[in-house]
């Protein structure tokens, strides 16, 4: 996706959406505890908004609501419990704007990521991409590969895939990282790029308190 924008291919930036609903219970409770985890945004949701600073680009404003939502069992007290409700729109310095949906309170959900461009659109898949641009007959899709090499060889072709490009497995950002180490490949983030995420993620914190748009930077 970033190469279709970078070149230009779906246009100007108009609007991005991302719908993260439903899928995840509090199995490990620290993670939904204020005073050990810091809460949904910056423990979760952070890594999609390092993914929309990165292929976006700037946030200049956001605006935020969240909410709680008891769940009983094994979830902390209210007084406790970090917010599993929330709702954000960004706006990006190029123009566009962006909609974030996230709940972890959701007995039942939907996933999507994607963005609509001024010449055409994209949705992200579990190990690809889907786009289509205004001229063309019929969208395209693009599966990454796993390398061609011994990674996962014992496995069949799904579980391979699987295991490389699952959100869970982070095969691809373990290779990224090793070659990194050893000088074959330059990394696609930095220190700098990550300060950003937990700069527009307090912002999101900052307009949920003072209800109202907060700009960025801080």
């Amino acid at each position: 996706m970033k190469e279709l924008l970078d070149n230009g291919t779906l246009g100007t930036l108009q609007m991005v959406y991302s719908n993260q609903v439903g899928g995840f219970r509090p199995q490990h409770p620290w993670l939904f505890i204020q005073q050990e985890s810091g809460g949904m945004l910056v423990e979760q949701a952070i890594h999609h908004l390092d993914l929309w600073l990165w292929l976006y680009g700037r946030a200049t404003s956001v605006y935020d609501y969240t909410n709680h939502v008891p769940l009983g069992g094994t979830y902390p007290l209210p007084e406790e419990a970090v917010e599993n409700n929330a709702a954000t729109i960004i706006h990006f310095k190029d123009g566009g704007i962006g909609m974030r949906i996230k709940s972890r309170a959701a007995e039942v959900g939907h996933n999507g990521n994607g963005m609509v461009g001024s010449k055409g659109s994209a949705t992200l898949l579990s190990r690809g991409l889907r786009w289509k641009t205004h001229d063309m007959d019929a969208a395209e899709e693009f599966i990454a590969p796993v390398p061609d090499d011994d990674t996962y060889r014992s496995l069949s072709d799904e579980q391979r895939q699987q295991r490389y490009w699952g959100v869970y497995a982070k095969g691809a950002s373990i290779d990224h990282w090793l070659k990194c180490i050893v000088g074959e490949d330059t990394p696609t983030t930095d220190g700098r790029i990550d300060r950003a995420g937990v700069e527009l993620a307090e912002a999101v914190y900052r307009s949920h308190q003072q209800g109202r748009p907060i700009d960025l930077p801080l």
